[in-house]
């Protein structure tokens, strides 16, 4: 319950159960103060009854009148407060006047203890509320209270004669005390409200509307208001709160700023990658990354800068190789060309290990067998048979070189494929090579063709 109650409420909570406790315990003490303090008032009085009584008594006995002191005892109590005033007869008094009245001798142990000579005050509860009972004993002197007693009364010096006891009701006086407290108890309620008012003014000024305006500033703060500031206007606790935002504010605003323009960047180097990306999946090798770093996207955009420029040296490299293929190529097409025509003065002067070098190879000792072939025709003048018969054997090896050609040539459409796969890039080049390659298949295979016709004219 307490927990959905406000700061204020909270507060009021305390300082009422304070106010009540302290009222509470203040209210207790005063009345307890009260009671003994009209308590004493009372012993006090009723002492001076008694004391009153026997100066009385004595006076009455000295103008030899005591036969009449009723009457004082009538007078006692006509009071209002007084319950019981008696003259209680000692053992002295006795032996020498006699018994006295029935209502002068001891009836209780409070009687007995006054005629020992000790003092009694006692309180106790009553039909009609609390009463005060006091017993004074009084001894023969010779000054007991300006008075010889012994003048009169045959006894011993400190012989106590009698006491006087009288009952005096606190009724009236406890009345007081609880329309005293009562009064106390309707001041304290009006000066609690009064204070409570008091307190909620100054709690609502100097606490709960700064703290409400804190509390909506952080709200918009909350909502997305960067602008929003608390107004500082004193030196307290809140408004040390509100500095203290205004100050985290300020530091979140320029890490939220700074955060923002970091993003910003990163956002532009990114685009700047995927441009580079874009250009060399479309085939620009010679795009360049135009950042570095010791970040992350720093490391990344000199990665990309390294294999770019691997790519790049790698397609050049393919380029070289294939513009030599061609080249090499195209040299033997114009051999295989001229030999397809007659034309056997050429001469191929190509080196090397690899495939398109081993079909130069084959083509030059065609042209080569050629060659010997005519000169020998030309040279022995052997019959037609014998030389149709070597002819023919000639055109064997020609044919078999034509095979081995058309076999070298498909190698390299094999080897122009496999750099076909090696880049996307040089697909069509590729392509363009191995149709040079069906071409160079297809002039040795019409050599092969021209030589049959040869042989058989």
């Amino acid at each position: 319950m307490m927990s959905h109650l406000s700061l204020l409420g909270k507060i009021n909570i305390i300082v009422a159960l304070v106010f009540l406790v302290v009222t509470t315990v203040e209210t207790v003490i005063s009345v307890q103060q009260d009671k003994a303090r009209f308590l004493t008032v009372a012993e006090d009085q009723v002492t001076d009854l008694t004391r009153w009584y026997f100066d009385s008594l004595n006076t009455m006995m000295l103008t030899g009148i005591m036969n009449q002191r009723g009457i004082l005892r009538e007078k006692l109590l006509a009071r209002s407060q007084v319950l019981e005033a008696r003259v209680i007869r000692g053992e002295p008094v006795k032996q020498q006047f006699g018994e006295g009245f029935p209502d002068e001798q001891p009836v209780d142990e409070l009687d007995h203890q006054g005629l020992q000579g000790q003092p009694v005050v006692r309180v106790t509860e009553g039909k009609n509320g609390r009463e005060l009972t006091v017993v004074t004993p009084f001894r023969a002197t010779e000054n007991t209270r300006g008075v010889d007693c012994l003048i009169c009364h045959d006894v011993r010096s400190g012989a106590v004669n009698g006491a006087i006891r009288v009952t005096f009701s606190l009724k009236h006086m406890d009345s007081q005390i609880k329309s005293e407290t009562i009064s106390k108890i309707l001041t304290n309620l009006v000066l609690f409200t009064i204070g409570m008012v008091l307190v909620n003014i100054m709690l609502v000024r100097w606490f709960s509307r700064p703290m409400n305006q804190l509390m909506e500033v952080v709200k918009q703060r909350a909502s997305g208001n960067t602008t929003v500031r608390f107004p500082v206007v004193s030196h307290d606790e809140i408004g040390r709160l509100g500095a203290a935002f205004n100050t985290m504010a300020d530091n979140v605003n320029s890490t939220t700023e700074r955060e923002n323009r970091s993003a910003i960047l990163l956002q532009q180097k990114v685009d700047d990658l995927r441009a580079v990306m874009k250009k060399v999946t479309e085939g620009d090798f010679s795009v360049k990354v135009g950042f570095g770093g010791d970040g992350a996207i720093g490391e990344l955009a000199v990665s990309l800068q390294t294999m770019i420029d691997y790519l790049r040296q790698s397609i050049e490299e393919k380029h070289a190789a294939v513009e030599l293929l061609n080249e090499k190529v195209s040299k033997i097409l114009e051999i295989t060309e001229s030999v397809a025509e007659g034309n056997l003065t050429r001469t191929v002067e190509i080196h090397g290990e690899d495939a398109i070098a081993r079909l130069a190879d084959g083509v030059a000792g065609m042209v080569e067998s050629l060659n010997l072939l005519v000169a020998e025709i030309q040279q022995s003048g052997m019959n037609v048979h014998e030389s149709a018969a070597e002819l023919s054997s000639c055109m064997g090896q020609v044919e078999a070189t034509a095979v081995r050609q058309a076999e070298e040539t498909s190698n390299i459409s094999v080897t122009a494929e496999q750099i076909s796969n090696t880049s996307s890039e040089l697909m069509h080049t590729m392509d363009e090579v191995a149709d040079m390659a069906e071409v160079a298949t297809s002039s040795a295979l019409q050599s092969s063709e021209g030589l049959a016709k040869l042989q058989g004219s």
